[in-house]
């Protein structure tokens, strides 16, 4: 179970707005200790352009900051991103998530993370051992 500190998915949430303003995608990494597997302690907002139905991380960025994580010995516990309607897990989605490991979760928050309740209404998918993102209840991984 990951349980996220204080202000983390409010800080999330107005990243995820000031950036896609309601009108295209965004992402955010939740990243924590290596060591730690269940502590998140760190939002981070990759470089990415974002449109409406998908985002894309730089790929130079993405290079330094995986560099960065295995130097400071960190990982990324969980990828938080936006849809523009509904929240689910995309074949996009399932391809391009940052980590490919069982166990890696992604978290879906519909209409751009404009609504006051849409972390009511996420979609949270986990990685499963075959390479499958499978729907899991956010409350039964995550504890905000």
């Amino acid at each position: 179970m990951l349980i996220t500190p204080p202000g983390l998915s409010s800080a999330t949430l107005a990243t995820l707005r000031s950036c896609g303003r309601g009108e295209k995608e965004c992402v955010v990494w939740w990243v924590g200790p290596a060591d730690a597997p269940n502590e998140v302690d760190e939002i981070v907002h990759p470089s990415h352009i974002g449109q409406v139905g998908y985002y894309e991380v730089e790929s130079a960025w993405l290079h330094a900051f995986w560099v960065e994580l295995g130097r400071s010995r960190r990982s990324i516990r969980v990828q938080v991103h936006t849809h523009g309607i509904d929240g689910f897990h995309s074949t996009t989605d399932d391809l391009g998530a940052v980590v490919q490991v069982p166990g890696f979760l992604s978290l879906v928050l519909p209409r751009f993370a404009m609504d006051d309740d849409c972390l009511d209404h996420a979609f949270l998918a986990e990685l499963d051992h075959q390479g499958r993102f499978i729907e899991v209840p956010v409350t039964s991984r995550i504890v905000f």
